[in-house]
């Protein structure tokens, strides 16, 4: 009867360690998509910023070859304004992301946590166990001596 409810109580143990395993693996899950996310703004925002970088050198060319007008200086300080907003949505974008992200970093490593738990609970209750099996075997054991001993005696 005592191994039965041990046995429970370890399939009881493995199950919510599975389910705690799975959690942990979700949750890991969720950072990595969140930081492929954060990495899609950086990317986004780098290649704002080569835009800017090569409007610049053309009207750099155009300065050197004398063919520069005031109407394309008013075109890139334009397009300058409008990229420069979109970068700082960005950062304010990537900004609210880091913070997600922040959040499930913080659920993933309670959920790491929370697995080793149940790990370390479920190898205290199996040497438990395992101790509880030698001792009934000892037990057994020492009474099927007795017996020998008793029957050799008459």
């Amino acid at each position: 009867m005592n191994s039965v409810w041990g046995n429970m109580f370890r399939f009881s143990l493995q199950a919510a360690l599975n389910v705690r395993e799975i959690t942990e693996r979700l949750c890991a899950k969720e950072v990595a998509l969140q930081e492929k996310a954060i990495l899609e703004i950086d990317a986004k925002k780098q290649f704002l910023q080569n835009k800017i970088t090569k409007v610049e050198v053309e009207l750099t060319a155009q300065s050197k070859e004398n063919r520069l007008n005031i109407e394309a200086f008013k075109s890139l300080y334009a397009f300058r304004n409008r990229v420069n907003t979109q970068i700082k949505s960005l950062d304010e974008e990537k900004e609210k992301e880091n913070l997600v992200l922040q959040e499930k970093i913080e659920r993933q490593m309670e959920a790491t946590k929370n697995k080793r738990m149940l790990e370390i609970l479920r190898e205290k209750e199996e040497k438990r166990y395992i101790a509880k099996q030698i001792a009934m075997e000892t037990k057994i054991m020492n009474e099927v001596a007795i017996n020998q001993f008793i029957q050799k005696q008459k």
